[in-house]
């Protein structure tokens, strides 16, 4: 059954009420509703539905929840027209019992709970996310974050808050998932590390910065593996000492994704089809000006690019004695 829980904003001047089950049962906390006959009761665990029979002190709550109610009367006409001149989105999060629970309010009506594993895995939902921005705040009133929904899934810019009001992160959500680049920022406001997600897994560069700005490091992931500088064997460790560039190449779906290095740093990658045709839209990094050969495990050259101002200009593609050359000059 799901319980929708009514929050009233007067209710914060309430005081606590100790809830005496009947199996000996104490609970402190805030009479927050009365729904089908169930008490909605806020505590500092989370939000807990209690039905009546089961509460020895039901006449206190009773009486807490008149209380409520004469509030609720006696707010101005006025008052109740201008709260509903805009609606109001928000959501907050609570840990609990190994699990996360989001809730999503809409005029300070919860209209949706979704549980989370620890790991952040969607375990249930139960109401309707409607679609618009949704903002968490913190104790003292500050924004800590702001989400944007549609379709009941995170689309579009999601912004997260310090408490001092210096943002701390700023990401792109598609279809509930991470998609495009997360930057990750200190309480000061310096950019701490940029992190390229598709799809919801890593993929592309993972830069971290110093406090000056300089690059800490680099990593580069793709569909959420990291990938590893290419292994050095005496065949590639000679041709890395006679030529600068170097690469790792990667079977991928259509075709091969190339990680180009510089003295052994990575430095930029791509994708070609195995037609010949580049992906232009999954370049990453700068290609270095130069000239690119790539070479099998067992020595044999496979490919070559010629680089300038971060262009490929020509690929040859060596197969089975043939030699394809494709040219990207135009």
């Amino acid at each position: 059954m799901i319980f929708f829980v009514i929050f009233l904003s007067l209710i914060s001047n309430l005081s606590a009420i100790p809830v005496e089950l009947k199996d000996g049962t104490k609970i402190e906390g805030e009479v927050q509703g009365f729904i089908d006959d169930s008490y909605a009761i806020k505590t500092k665990y989370g939000i807990l539905t209690i039905k009546k029979e089961d509460i020895l002190n039901a006449q206190d709550l009773e009486i807490e929840q008149e209380k409520i109610s004469n509030n609720e009367e006696n707010i101005s006409s006025d008052t109740v027209s201008n709260n509903h001149i805009e609606e109001t989105l928000t959501f907050e999060v609570i840990n609990s019992s190994g699990e996360i629970k989001k809730i999503y309010y809409e005029n300070s009506i919860a209209i949706a709970t979704r549980t989370y594993s620890q790991n952040n895995v969607l375990i249930s939902q139960d109401g309707n996310i409607k679609d618009g921005t949704y903002t968490q705040r913190y104790s003292s009133g500050n924004i800590k974050a702001q989400l944007q929904f549609e379709n009941e899934k995170e689309n579009g810019l999601a912004k997260f808050f310090y408490e001092n009001g210096n943002m701390q992160a700023r990401a792109q959500y598609k279809n509930g998932l991470l998609d495009g680049t997360l930057f990750s920022y200190s309480p000061e406001g310096i950019l701490l590390s940029e992190q390229n997600y598709k799809e919801g897994l890593l993929d592309g560069s993972f830069c971290e910065y110093n406090i000056d700005g300089s690059i800490k490091s680099k990593t580069f992931y793709l569909k959420g593996e990291k990938i590893e500088p290419q292994k050095e064997t005496p065949q590639n460790k000679k041709i890395a000492e006679e030529e600068p560039l170097s690469a790792k190449k990667i079977k991928v779906a259509r075709g091969y994704r190339f990680i180009v290095y510089l003295e052994k740093k990575y430095k930029a990658s791509f994708t070609i089809l195995n037609n010949g045709v580049e992906l232009k839209n999954r370049r990453e990094g700068e290609l270095p000006d130069g000239q690119l050969k790539v070479y099998s495990e067992d020595g044999q050259l496979t490919d070559e690019f010629v680089f300038k101002n971060n262009s490929i200009l020509r690929y040859s593609k060596i197969s089975n004695g043939k030699t394809e050359i494709f040219d990207f000059s135009e």
